[in-house]
């Protein structure tokens, strides 16, 4: 079904434009697509995180330190995933008509929701 923002748009159109921008532009910028697409937090997509290391593990150099790489990689992945969802916030609060902007600007959460970037309530919102 299609949703008609409040100023023409169509809402699957803009959401389209803004995946095909953020993967080009952001870097690792696809991991955004569960958000934009099926309004979803992404995080739980974002790379594999490592099991915990099991007790015989502990001991051998070569496979903690295998596991610390591990386990930075992960952290790296989650941590881009976060800056670049407060990057989608701004990025689509842009694309929002001064009507639209008024609008989102007036619900009770906003200032809350504003000062996360909490991309996610402001799709929901739009």
């Amino acid at each position: 079904m299609e949703r008609n923002l409040k100023h023409g748009r169509l809402y699957e159109e803009l959401i389209e434009e803004v995946v095909l921008y953020v993967v080009r532009v952001l870097k690792r910028g696809s991991d955004l697509k569960p958000l934009l697409e099926q309004l979803e937090d992404p995080l739980p997509y974002v790379g594999m995180k490592p099991n915990d290391l099991v007790l015989e593990d502990q001991s051998n150099a070569f496979k903690v330190k295998q596991w610390d790489r591990a386990y930075e990689k992960w952290d790296k992945q989650q941590e881009q995933c976060k800056e670049n969802i407060m990057k989608l916030y701004g990025i689509l609060f842009g694309q929002c008509t001064a009507a639209m902007q008024s609008e989102i600007k007036s619900q009770i959460e906003y200032e809350e929701k504003s000062a996360k970037s909490d991309a996610l309530w402001l799709l929901i919102t739009i």
